[in-house]
């Protein structure tokens, strides 16, 4: 459209040109405008070099309805301005039609990158949701894997084995706290890095678990302290223990969170089976193993002696005229006096030592690496403590004495040197601790009778 209109409208200069050929000025006049114009539509479109071109324009026509009055004249210079006419008005809607459609163009292109900014972040936060329902589904997972775990040994390593690749961090650690109040605050120490894990003998020498403790203690909730996280595990008003998470990621807190109340339960678990399995191997009254379990330990012992070939003595222990001390002084009376010879027998002997209550006023002490002249001191320290200590129970001071029976593995056994565990060995050792013990009871009581002077007499 604009080169037609171009064309008929240099027609009409040439046309109008011809006629004034005579005259210098109007040809000036038409020359340059023409150019002006092939230069404003074609190239830089100056509203100066239209203005100017409009002007020489207009001048032309002065000029040549001065020189040529004619009606050929008119009717040209009005074709002519009919031409410019359109030409300008289809330049102008041209103009605005290109500049809403650029106006649009760009409004579209910002919506779109608006909606592409969007679809990001959407798929960026679905991602992370997938990730963190992913995380949390892992963690119900490891939360399984504590129900199968009696033992904190088992839970440490289950942290540090599957919660440590996926919630990373630098260090953890698991303090127990003591329910005794007649024992330290801080029961154990348990530590997760890198490199594995650890139980803590004590705590560090800065103290820093027991600031630990106070900061967790007064909040009885989380507590931040730089990179430190406090997580108390508390389970009905009791506080049990302390989770410490040292150089983990912010995101993660509310998985770790989640974890210190799997935690919780699980320490509380373990507390619980570890009081059941006490109450079923400790004897409520002595505080002593109970017969069943000490059984356990004891083949577990000769077990040992056998393939390390060292020896181990038996103490079989009894309490002299104990039936009729209770009839004398009453079961009560009788009871506070069992419990105190346990504390006697315990304070003579090591803490590898196993003691156990075998019967109603009898016990039996195994002494591993022992051989029968170490087990004797052991016995006579015994039964003279014993007969030296005043029982003062209630308001009744008594005095009692014990019998005390020995026999040593696998010296005093049937067959010599025994290359192999024999279910029997364990019966046959308490037999001959035992026969010693009633020896002993017959040669006046109150004292210490080795199973190998029965078998030389």
């Amino acid at each position: 459209m604009k080169i037609l209109t171009l064309i008929l409208f240099s027609v009409a200069l040439f046309l109008t040109a011809q006629r004034a050929a005579s005259v210098p000025l109007a040809y000036f006049a038409f020359f340059p405008f023409g150019l002006l114009m092939a230069f404003y539509y074609f190239s830089v479109k100056d509203w100066i070099l239209f203005s100017l071109s409009l002007g020489l324009l207009s001048i032309s026509y002065l000029l040549n309805a001065r020189i040529f009055p004619s009606p050929e004249t008119v009717g040209m210079l009005s074709t002519s301005l009919g031409a410019f006419a359109s030409l300008v008005y289809y330049q102008f809607s041209w103009e605005k039609l290109v500049r809403e459609e650029s106006v649009r163009s760009k409004n579209i292109s910002g919506e779109l990158a608006e909606l592409k900014k969007k679809h990001s972040t959407r798929v960026d936060s679905l991602f992370h949701l997938e990730k963190q329902v992913a995380s949390l589904i892992n963690l119900f997972e490891i939360a399984r894997d504590f129900n199968e775990c009696l033992d904190l040994k088992e839970t440490v390593q289950i942290l540090y084995k599957k919660v440590m690749p996926e919630l990373p961090f630098d260090r953890a650690e698991l303090i127990l706290l003591s329910t005794d109040p007649a024992l330290p605050a801080i029961k154990g120490v348990f530590a997760i890095t890198n490199t594995g894990t650890e139980e803590m003998t004590s705590i560090s020498d800065d103290g820093r678990e027991r600031e630990w403790l106070s900061q967790a203690g007064k909040q009885k909730g989380f507590v931040a302290i730089q990179d430190v996280w406090l997580f108390p595990l508390i389970l009905e008003g009791e506080f049990n223990a302390l989770f410490v998470i040292q150089g983990a990621a912010k995101e993660d807190l509310a998985k770790f969170e989640v974890l210190a109340s799997q935690l919780a339960l699980q320490v509380r678990k373990i507390r619980l089976y570890e009081m059941v399995r006490q109450l079923s191997i400790i004897d409520g009254l002595t505080g002593v193993f109970v017969r069943r379990h000490f059984l356990e330990r004891f083949e577990e012992e000769i077990r040992r002696a056998l393939k390390q070939r060292f020896p181990l003595t038996v103490l079989m222990l009894d309490i002299d005229h104990f039936k009729r001390y209770n009839d004398e002084f009453g079961h009560l009376v009788g009871d506070a006096t069992l419990k105190e010879v346990t504390q006697i027998i315990r304070a003579n002997v090591r803490n590898v030592d196993i003691v156990a209550r075998y019967g109603g006023e009898e016990f039996v002490v195994v002494i591993p690496e022992t051989r029968e002249e170490g087990g004797l001191e052991v016995a006579e320290r015994i039964r003279s403590a014993v007969a030296r200590k005043a029982f003062r129970v209630y308001d009744e001071e008594t005095k009692v004495t014990v019998s005390i029976g020995i026999c040593v593995f696998p010296q005093d056994l049937p067959q010599p040197a025994p290359e192999n565990y024999d279910p029997n060995f364990l019966f046959e050792l308490l037999q001959r601790a035992d026969r010693a013990l009633y020896r002993a009871k017959e040669e006046g009581r109150n004292r210490v009778v080795i199973y190998r002077t029965l078998s030389e007499k």
